[in-house]
Order: C-alpha cells, then sequence, then structure tokens
C-alpha cells in the first residue's frame, strides 16, 4: 500500500529527541521494509546529521581535517546545538509500491551549505570528512540537492 508522511521538528525539540530511532521503528513495521531497516537508518541518519551540522548549525567540515580539528568539530558541535532555540527539519518520505521504491526528503530551515563543492572535494576512504554523500549515492543511487543546499532527496530502491 503506497504511504506518505513528514515529520517537522523544530526549536528545542532538535536538541531533545533524535527522530531517527523513531522513524526507523515506524518503517520497520511496514510489511516488507524491515530488511530495509538497516540502509535506512544510515541514509536517515546521514541526511539528518547534514542537515543538523551544516544547516542549523553552520558547521564546516573540512575542520576535521586532522586530529585537532575533529575534536574542535565536535566541540562547536556540542556548544552551538545547546545554544540553538531556534530553526526546524523536515523529513518527508513516501513510498511507491508500484516502483518498489522510498523517497526521502529532508529539508533544515538553515542558511544551506557548499554541497556542490562537497561533490568533487576530498571523498576517499581515508578523508576525514565528505564520506557521506558518497555513502548516499552507494545505497540508494540517486542524491539530489536544492535550494542552495537546504534540502536533499534521496531515492531508495527496495529491490537493491
Amino acid at each position: 500500500m503506497p504511504w506518505h508522511f513528514t515529520v517537522t521538528i523544530e526549536g528545542e525539540d532538535i536538541r531533545l529527541i533524535n527522530p531517527i530511532t523513531h522513524l526507523i521503528e515506524q518503517l520497520s513495521a511496514q510489511r516488507g521494509l524491515h530488511r530495509h531497516s538497516g540502509y535506512l537508518f544510515t541514509i536517515l541518519s546521514e541526511l539528518y546529521a547534514n542537515a543538523l551540522e551544516h544547516g542549523l548549525l553552520q558547521l564546516d567540515s573540512s575542520m576535521k581535517d586532522d586530529d585537532e580539528g575533529f575534536s574542535a568539530y565536535y566541540r562547536l558541535r556540542e556548544q552551538r546545538l545547546a545554544a540553538l532555540n531556534s530553526g526546524k527539519i523536515r523529513i518527508e518520505m513516501s513510498f511507491n509500491p508500484r516502483q518498489q521504491q522510498i523517497v526521502i526528503c529532508v529539508e533544515d530551515s538553515g542558511q544551506g551549505f557548499g554541497y556542490k563543492e562537497m561533490q568533487t572535494g576530498p571523498q576517499g576512504l581515508d578523508a576525514l570528512h565528505g564520506r557521506g554523500l558518497n555513502l548516499l549515492r552507494c545505497l540508494s543511487g540517486n542524491v539530489e540537492y536544492a535550494d542552495g543546499g537546504t534540502r536533499v532527496t534521496v531515492v531508495y530502491h527496495l529491490d537493491n
């Protein structure tokens, strides 16, 4: 049966709730989707983390180029997250049984980020950042950014 839903996390709930676990529980309860829950968890986690860290918190992944910067990135993440009192992240998902695909769209109220540079930046296995886009492409095959990087859509095919 086809379905569609939207979840919006706003304000202080962003600090208090990680919606990914709840979404995966809901998805796993859908007939035939339990075996895809690991892949869907990875996709949703990456999309949500990007919306939060790059969209709302305006963190620059290039900080993670070395061990010291990696630690500084996560300290700054915690500081900015603790101070966050506005903004929103919207997760929209739909299932089309005829095409055997789930379309996932994550949108944040941030200022966007340089996703075009991420597509051509360092993404090798030894890179300390920038691997998420490759991971999303490997798991879904289709990743599209829009609205200056504040909106990303991923199509996950169940026959993969």
